[in-house]
């Protein structure tokens, strides 16, 4: 059964779905055919193992801008909330709609990148035992702290429940499906050089956006509609990790990220996370922009004297590079 208020974005992401299937232009340009078309050639293959070992700021840069927009989300739903009179017939309705359904690019931006900046791995007993004990102390064993500082004064029979479901902060079903997208990434890697992973994935999220039983298993999050964003991340890394301009894309990506914005102004409802479209269309007009973002960030930051700027070589945002 469908929340009547997903129903505009479900019709969206079918829409623009049925039209990339449909049109070989727009399927090679979205799940980048032509590029990985070149994987044949052994320039290609050692790429393909590109193995990260210094830190890349422009993605600090992408995850600060969805961070942001995270806040705009919360705020304006809050604000949804308590505001009495809150109907669609009021300019406010728009206003408020229209900043949160703008910034619905956040959760996709943020797995994208999880995917993009994880370290390809060898599909071996050993490498899965090293890959999932990162894992464990760098996110299982921080959140597991977190959780109980939060009920430290409420610790019940409940809380084991409260944590692998979630509950304990709203925010938190995002932590669980990041979990599962790590138990799994390194069975997804054996997948990735098939030729239809890509189009399986998204029919897969789809699947599990439109059905809403899937959303969740005993009240834990489950990853399946969100599958996709993360799968998009990793089999598209070495695109954006070696990105060259391209003004014939831009103006693809730009039209569905216009197409979505008019949309949900038209259809007046509010939308979800679940963003196949829009979130990879953010993403690669802010790679774009990349030469630019990192010339203005150098402009502003020349003036401010270095005593008062912090080493941010081991600051970490929201999302693991191993």
């Amino acid at each position: 059964m469908l929340y009547r208020i997903t129903l505009p974005h479900v019709y969206f992401e079918f829409i623009v779905a049925s039209i990339i299937f449909l049109i070989p232009f727009f399927r090679k340009i979205y799940f980048h055919q032509d590029y990985y078309l070149n994987l044949g050639n052994q320039k290609a293959k050692k790429n393909s193992g590109y193995i990260l070992k210094s830190r890349d700021v422009f993605f600090d840069f992408v995850k600060g801008i969805a961070i942001i927009a995270v806040v705009v989300i919360h705020v304006t739903h809050i604000q949804r909330e308590n505001f009495y009179h809150y109907n669609q017939y009021q300019f406010y309705f728009y206003v408020n709609n229209f900043f949160n359904n703008i910034c619905r690019f956040t959760i996709p931006v943020f797995l994208i990148c999880s995917g993009i900046l994880l370290n390809p791995i060898k599909f071996s007993l050993k490498n899965i035992y090293i890959f999932y004990t990162r894992k464990v102390f760098r996110l299982l064993i921080p959140y597991v702290i977190i959780c109980i500082f939060l009920k430290r004064n409420e610790l019940s029979s409940e809380f084991f429940y409260d944590m692998i479901s979630g509950k304990i902060s709203t925010p938190f079903y995002y932590i669980l499906v990041i979990f599962e997208c790590y138990l799994i990434y390194p069975f997804l890697c054996l997948l990735k050089e098939k030729r239809f992973f890509l189009y399986l994935a998204l029919s897969l999220s789809l699947y599990c956006f439109l059905d809403t039983d899937t959303w969740s298993l005993l009240s834990v999050p489950m990853v399946g509609k969100y599958l996709f964003p993360f799968i998009y991340g990793f089999y598209t890394r070495e695109y954006f990790l070696n990105y060259k301009k391209n003004d014939s894309h831009f103006f693809f990506w730009f039209f569905i990220a216009l197409t979505f914005n008019i949309f949900s102004i038209c259809a007046k409802a509010r939308f979800w996370n679940c963003t196949y479209f829009y979130g990879p269309a953010i993403i690669y007009l802010l790679f774009h922009y990349k030469e630019t973002f990192q010339n203005s960030r150098k402009f502003y930051l020349e003036p401010v004297p270095k005593a008062l700027l912090f080493d941010d070589s081991r600051c970490r945002l929201f999302v693991d590079s191993e």
